[in-house]
């Protein structure tokens, strides 16, 4: 019998290839562990074969050093990771200049190199773009597990993004996978929020405008509602309520063309809610929405408010359902009209569209620079049913003043701001309002239906629903200006009325007057209401 020896199996070849996946299973550390081992005895070549050349190879290390810092911190941006990444490269020529020197077979050579090897390790694993990659690991890792309890098991992560309140997926989900709109119409929010162990409302999905098949996933796990937003003309930095005289102190300190107002602010991304009111282009209606105790009140007193720290703007208050606004800034209004005060609000009326006419005369067919002279005059009408609903007793006089101010009173420098519960021709009047706002603010509606009549195209340009957004917190809104930009957030808190009319008090009358020879030419004796300075 042929007993001779089987075929040895070559070792070293599959031990390669596993020591070569096990390294590309993790290269920026295990990588890096291995080209550290392997310099070491590459110091010996050097030893041998250059041994007069140490100034030759350390010539290496500046250039080396440069062109790892330029092409790392290009790409990623990072000082600490191009920082380390410069030193290893600038040490590689360094190590063998020295070993070609002194050798490798000395302790104090050795003693050297091991410190310099750890001390990189270290600074190159703990380094802020290792720690960015390991959390989008732990991201990733954390969105397969969603994935794979909500039935997405082919989609992709492409971008995670940590915000105020708690994580943003970006995700692809594929060809063959549904759609972004599908799913915001399904269970998926509620399957996500069974996996983080939150209310369904804490998740939202919303659909990328350029591409059906992107959706973004936002996932709330801090709960920013809990805490009002306070106001810094009534509370200080550190809490403690201010003065209301000491709050006035910045009375028409700026003008309305230094920037928007700031009414309030978003929780997820801590930015300001800005309300632009007049810039550049002119005037911006404002459209306001929301059912009764939506918070249309303390976003009123907030416009207020923002405009008295202008030195530029005058505000007219007309109010027939419940006169809060008049009553509330009633010392710092320029004109009001209250419960039962037709006769005045009529007598407004007249003057704003006096004002009109006199000053496109005066601006010749440009736009109104405003100044203390010629200021921007602000018409707020809340409870607008009242005014110019189907069962108004005056709705004949005020519905052409609001129709004129919606289509001329943008270059004019006369900005209308109305406030309503529902936002239907019913209450209206007109449609005039709603084409020309620039800015719409919907506060807490009832429900779906009333958000589509604010904002027909809501889900199309992704904002939340406000029957649900934000929960019960008082002030809860969201802005949407022309082209479909938007803001959710919260107002700042000005819900004490003693509070509100104790500024009123401290602003006192706003600083700034009509032009005098339109003031003088106003009907029904403007001007022995207001008399202008000479």
């Amino acid at each position: 019998m042929d007993r001779r020896a089987a075929p040895r199996r070559p070792v070293l070849g599959p031990l390669a290839r596993g020591y070569a996946r096990w390294v590309m299973a993790s290269p920026d550390t295990r990588g890096l562990g291995t080209g550290l081992a392997a310099l070491y005895p590459a110091g010996h070549l050097a030893y041998t074969y250059a041994p007069g050349d140490a100034l030759l190879l350390g010539a290496f290390a500046p250039p080396a050093a440069l062109a790892a810092w330029v092409a790392t911190y290009k790409t990623h941006g990072s000082p600490r990771y191009s920082g380390a990444i410069a030193a290893i490269a600038a040490g590689i020529p360094s190590w063998l200049a020295t070993a070609a020197t002194t050798g490798i077979t000395n302790l104090p050579t050795l003693l050297g190199y091991t410190l310099t090897a750890t001390a990189t390790w270290s600074a190159y694993t703990w380094s802020d773009v290792l720690k960015e990659r390991r959390r989008f690991a732990e991201a990733q890792a954390k969105w397969e597990t969603i994935a794979g309890l909500a039935g997405l098991e082919g989609s992709r992560l492409l971008r995670t993004e940590r915000t105020r309140t708690g994580v943003k997926f970006k995700i692809d989900l594929g060809v063959e996978g549904p759609s972004a709109s599908r799913l915001e119409r399904g269970d998926l929010a509620e399957q996500i929020a069974r996996c983080y162990g939150i209310g369904a409302d804490r998740v939202r999905i919303t659909t990328h405008r350029k591409n059906a098949r992107i959706a973004w996933i936002i996932i709330q796990l801090v709960d920013l509602w809990s805490q009002l937003v306070p106001h810094p003309a009534a509370v200080a930095a550190d809490g403690t309520p201010l003065p209301a005289a000491a709050a006035a102190t910045s009375k028409g300190h700026r003008s309305i063309l230094d920037g928007p107002y700031i009414i309030g602010t978003d929780p997820e991304t801590g930015d300001d809610l800005e309300l632009v009111i007049f810039d550049d282009g002119g005037g911006r209606h404002v459209d306001i929405v929301g059912s009764n105790g939506g918070g249309k009140t303390n976003t009123l007193s907030n416009i207020v408010q923002q405009g008295a720290e202008c030195c530029d703007v005058l505000t007219v208050a007309i109010d027939l359902g419940k006169g809060v606004i008049p009553i509330l800034w009633r010392d710092h209004l320029h004109e009001y009209a209250g419960v039962g005060e037709e006769d005045k609000a009529v007598l407004i009326l007249e003057w704003l569209d006096a004002l009109l006419d006199e000053r496109a005369i005066a601006c010749q067919g440009g736009t109104l620079t405003p100044s203390p002279t010629s200021p921007v005059v602000q018409v707020i009408v809340d409870e607008q049913d009242t005014a110019t609903g189907f069962h108004s007793a005056i709705a004949d006089v005020f519905k052409p003043v609001m129709d004129k101010i919606h289509k001329r009173g943008r270059s004019l420098g006369i900005v209308l701001i109305t406030a309503k519960q529902r936002d239907v021709v019913q209450h209206t009047g007109s449609k005039e309002g709603k084409a020309n706002a620039y800015t719409t603010i919907v506060g807490r509606v009832a429900n779906t239906k009333e958000m589509t009549k604010a904002l027909p195209d809501w889900e199309t340009t992704g904002c939340p629903d406000m029957s649900t957004y934000g929960g019960d917190a008082q002030g809860v809104v969201l802005l949407v200006r022309q082209g479909g930009t938007w803001q959710a957030g919260r107002t700042r808190a000005l819900y004490d009325p003693k509070t509100v009319q104790a500024l009123a008090a401290a602003y006192g009358p706003a600083g700034a007057h009509l032009e005098p020879h339109i003031a003088a030419d106003l009907p029904t004796g403007y001007a022995q209401r207001h008399p202008i300075p000479a």
